[in-house]
C-alpha cells in the first residue's frame, strides 16, 4: 500500500524523501526482484550502452572508484551507483565522480513514485531505481554499479551486466546469503550473464565460481589462473598469457587493493572493441585512485595523533586491516574505536584485532540491526583485552581525546556510521 505523509502530499526535501522511503516496506531488507522489476518496467528505462556490475564481500566500493576513474580518463561519460554512503546520500549516485545534486535526486525520486503505483519498495530498491533513472537521464556511456547485497536477488541485477567483477568472497550477511562461502558465491554469481565477461579477483571457492560461470554461459577470467600479480618495492607486476605490465603502486594502500586493481586491469584488457582505454590511462587512474575511509590517514589536532579510518566490518576485511597494521607498526600504543552491527561476526573481528590493540573504546550502534557496545566490551574483556564503554559515540570520542598521547595511533573501524561520525568529529 502507498503511504504518504500527513496531509497527503509527497515529501519536498531530500531528508523528507529518505525518511519516507524507510516506511514504504515493513522490512529494511527483503530479497527479490519482482517488486522492483514491475516498477522498472513502468518507468521504461533503457540501460546505458555499457553496464559494469561489481559484486563481492569486500572491495566493491574500491573497484567501483577505480573503474569510474579509469573510464573518465578514457574520455567516457560515466555514472556510478554505490552503497552505503559515508556522509551524504548524494554520494551514492555520481556523474563523472561528482555526486548528484539534491534537486536531481528529488526529481528521480518523484519519477520512481509516479511509476510505483502503490508497490511496496525497500529503501534500497527505491534508491536503486532512482539511480537508474538518473543514469539514463544523464545519458551516460558507461554505468558502473555496485551490488548492495549478494547479487542474484539484488535490485542492481535488474540491469544486465555487459561486464562484471566479483572482487572477493567471504562470510558476511549470512542471514540472507547463506552460512557458507559456497552459498554466498552462488548468490554473487547471479550477476553473470551468458556470453559476457566476468572477472573473479578472489582466491576462495574458485571451483564454485567456475561452475556457476559454466552453468550460466559466462566468460570467466580469474586471478591465479588467467592473470597474476606480484607486489614489488615501489612497483607491481601484472601478467596474463598475452601481456605483462609494470605498474605504479596504487594510491589506495594495502595488498588487498592490489588484488582489486589487478581485477580492474583484467577487465580493461577484455573491453569490447568499441571501448578503448590505454595503458597510460590505467597508470594515471592507479595514481589518482581515492576513496574515503579505506585505510584513510587523518591527524587528530592539536594532539597530532595519527588516526586511521577504515570501514572494514567483517572478518575478511578486518584481516586485511590487521595485515597492514602488522606491516606498518605504530611507534607507541594502538587504540581502537569500535562500533558494529549485531548481524556481523564481531567475535571473530575482535579476535583478529586483539593482539594489535592496547586499549579499546566501544559504543552502541544505531538502528534495528544495532549492537550494544556492552556486548563488544564483554567479548573484549573475556578475551583478555581492556575496553572502555559509553553508549554515545561523541562522549566516547571526548573521553578518548583526553587520554591520547602524541605517539598513539587510533584505528576507527567496524561500521560505516561510526567511521563517518568520527571523521566528522575530526574535522570540527
Amino acid at each position: 500500500m502507498s503511504r504518504t505523509p500527513r496531509g497527503g502530499s509527497l515529501p519536498q526535501s531530500l531528508s523528507e524523501w529518505l525518511q519516507w522511503q524507510q516506511q514504504l516496506h515493513p522490512k529494511s531488507i527483503d530479497m527479490g526482484l519482482e517488486r522492483s522489476r514491475q516498477v522498472l518496467n513502468r518507468m521504461a528505462l533503457v540501460q546505458p550502452p555499457l553496464v559494469v556490475t561489481v559484486a563481492g564481500t569486500n572491495g566493491k566500493g574500491s573497484v567501483v572508484a577505480l573503474l569510474t576513474k579509469l573510464f573518465q580518463l578514457g574520455g567516457y561519460r560515466v555514472g556510478s551507483y554505490t552503497s552505503p554512503h559515508l556522509w551524504r546520500y548524494n554520494e551514492r549516485i555520481a556523474l563523472n565522480g561528482e555526486p548528484v545534486s539534491d534537486s536531481e535526486l528529488i526529481a528521480a525520486f518523484n519519477a520512481v513514485e509516479a511509476a510505483r503505483e502503490g508497490q511496496p519498495l525497500t529503501y534500497f530498491e527505491f534508491g536503486t531505481l532512482a539511480a537508474f533513472a538518473l543514469l539514463v537521464r544523464w545519458r551516460v556511456e558507461v554505468a558502473v554499479l555496485e551490488v548492495g547485497l549478494g547479487g542474484r536477488l539484488d535490485a542492481v541485477n535488474l540491469w544486465d551486466a555487459d561486464m562484471a567483477i566479483i572482487s572477493a568472497i567471504g562470510l558476511d550477511h549470512t542471514a540472507w546469503l547463506g552460512e557458507t562461502e559456497t552459498e554466498i558465491a552462488r548468490e554473487k554469481a547471479g550477476i553473470m550473464r551468458r556470453d559476457q565477461t566476468v572477472i573473479y579477483g578472489g582466491r576462495a571457492v574458485v571451483e564454485v565460481i567456475e561452475a556457476e560461470a559454466s552453468r550460466r554461459g559466462a566468460r570467466l577470467w580469474r586471478a591465479g589462473r588467467d592473470y597474476h600479480w606480484q607486489q614489488g618495492h615501489s612497483m607491481w607486476q601484472w601478467q596474463s598469457d598475452n601481456h605483462r605490465f609494470t605498474l605504479p603502486l596504487p594510491a589506495l594502500v594495502g595488498e588487498h587493493q592490489l588484488s582489486n586493481a589487478a581485477a580492474v586491469v583484467m577487465l580493461q584488457q577484455r573491453l569490447p572493441v568499441s571501448v578503448s582505454i590505454s595503458l597510460s590511462s590505467v597508470i594515471k587512474a592507479l595514481r589518482h585512485w581515492s576513496l574515503p575511509a579505506r585505510l584513510e590517514r587523518r591527524v587528530v589536532q592539536p594532539e597530532g595523533v595519527e588516526c586511521l579510518l577504515d570501514v572494514s566490518h567483517n572478518p575478511q576485511a578486518v584481516a586485511a586491516l590487521s595485515d597492514w597494521l602488522r606491516r606498518h607498526p605504530a611507534s607507541g600504543r594502538q587504540l581502537a574505536l569500535l562500533s558494529m552491527l549485531a548481524d556481523k561476526d564481531y567475535t571473530t573481528v575482535i579476535k583478529i584485532m586483539l593482539p594489535l590493540i592496547d586499549l579499546w573504546y566501544v559504543t552502541d550502534s544505531e538502528g534495528e540491526r544495532g549492537l550494544s557496545g556492552r556486548e563488544l566490551e564483554r567479548v573484549i574483556t573475556a578475551a583478555g583485552g581492556e575496553a572502555c564503554y559509553h553508549s554515545d559515540l561523541t562522549t566516547v570520542w571526548r573521553q578518548l581525546r583526553g587520554q591520547l598521547l602524541t605517539t598513539d595511533r587510533l584505528i576507527v573501524f567496524g561500521s560505516f556510521y561510526s567511521v563517518a561520525a568520527v571523521g566528522a568529529l575530526i574535522d570540527e
